[in-house]
């Protein structure tokens, strides 16, 4: 009787086949390779310039400056990610988790 109550897992083949490259684990050819790693490159001079822009009180860049940084690196992060959940992919998400953390932070400094 208590056979009964415990459910067993059982295979069951339905037929469709497990992709060992799929976009949680990638493996990238040498132009998704090359473009990602400009894409980290580029998102890292960005995250200079605009540091530099909140530490330095005397930084000014024009507005079509700015998209003229922006714009490439936000298309190509977009492309990055879907390469693919590789390890560049990762850094643009911890870049965008560090920019919501300074966002938050810099709203609560504003408040006060």
């Amino acid at each position: 009787m208590h056979e009964n109550l415990v459910r067993q897992l059982v295979d069951i083949d339905i037929g469709v086949a497990v992709q060992s490259d799929a976009w949680a684990n990638p493996s990238l050819n040498g132009a998704e390779f090359g473009f990602s790693l400009a894409s980290v490159i580029m998102l890292f001079s960005f995250e200079v310039l605009l540091h530099l822009e909140f530490f330095l009180s005397n930084f000014y860049m024009p507005w079509w400056g700015w998209l003229l940084i922006i714009v490439p690196v936000e298309g190509m992060s977009i492309t990055t990610c879907l390469f693919g959940f590789s390890v560049y992919c990762k850094m643009i998400s911890g870049a965008l988790g560090l920019h919501l953390i300074e966002g938050t932070m810099g709203l609560i400094y504003y408040r006060r």
